[in-house]
């Protein structure tokens, strides 16, 4: 699925997420504005299917190639930024950003655990969410558990996947995923397929070896996010804007 072009997104370049952590003491800098797209994004359209992929793979000519030369690129890209700061590309600010002022996050679309097609969108009408979005082990450590103490938080999972092989593996495995998650978890942990990489990397989400949240409330607006391993500051941080999120969406739910 590509995004809805009624929604008219553009991608633009993210400058204010510098990818150079030269920063005081070797701290990345903090993120400065909000992150994302400028419109609510549409419901999002159909991506090709495992198999129609991998049909193209091997009914084109020089396709084989031309995906492996972009895997491999994009793999030893990701793999050197890694040695600075591990790959960290900003430190999460200490506020959240303002309503009127923050941007959208894509609607993407995946299969849960529970083998279910799944829009995001409509989850995070359910109420503030933290999104956690990785493709690696080592980006899942970044988030894991972060949000789990917040109560009346949302947890949702992106596990994105754009290597072939590692999809087709993921799925193939999926029973193994289901016990190393929490049953209540399934419906909101989403696999995501080839195609959604260029969407995400517009929240900063570059690198498939970190792992990046996001506190998104009810209309799907980045509040807050994070690259990478949090610091001591930027956990207390995070857990005092989640259970500022959490509130104020109850004083509005309650007004409303």
């Amino acid at each position: 699925m590509q995004a809805s072009r009624k929604a008219r997104i553009v991608l633009r370049p993210l400058r204010h997420l510098s990818t150079q952590t030269e920063a005081l003491d070797g701290i990345p800098p903090a993120l400065a504005r909000p992150i994302g797209f400028a419109q609510r994004p549409g419901k999002p359209e159909r991506l090709q299917t495992f198999l129609e992929q991998a049909k193209e793979l091997l009914s084109t000519p020089g396709q084989y190639r031309k995906i492996i030369a972009e895997e491999s690129g994009s793999y030893w890209q990701d793999f050197h930024s890694m040695r600075h700061n591990g790959g960290k590309g900003w430190t999460a600010p200490q506020h959240l950003f303002r309503a009127e002022k923050a941007m959208y996050f894509p609607n993407v679309y995946g299969r849960t655990l529970v083998c279910e097609e799944q829009e995001l969108y409509p989850l995070l009408a359910h109420g503030p969410s933290i999104v956690r979005v990785y493709s690696a082990t080592s980006g899942e450590a970044h988030v894991h558990g972060l949000g789990d103490d917040v109560p009346g938080l949302q947890k949702v999972d992106l596990n994105v996947q754009s290597n072939l092989l590692k999809h087709a593996l993921l799925l193939a495995f999926i029973g193994r995923v289901r016990k190393l998650v929490a049953e209540e978890r399934h419906g909101r942990y989403m696999i995501l397929e080839r195609g959604w990489e260029r969407m995400l990397r517009q929240v900063g989400a570059v690198n498939a070896y970190v792992g990046y949240s996001y506190l998104v409330d009810m209309d799907g607006k980045v509040r807050w996010a994070s690259s990478g391993e949090l610091s001591t500051a930027e956990r207390s941080a995070f857990s005092r804007l989640a259970e500022r999120l959490v509130s104020s969406t109850k004083d509005l739910v309650q007004t409303a």
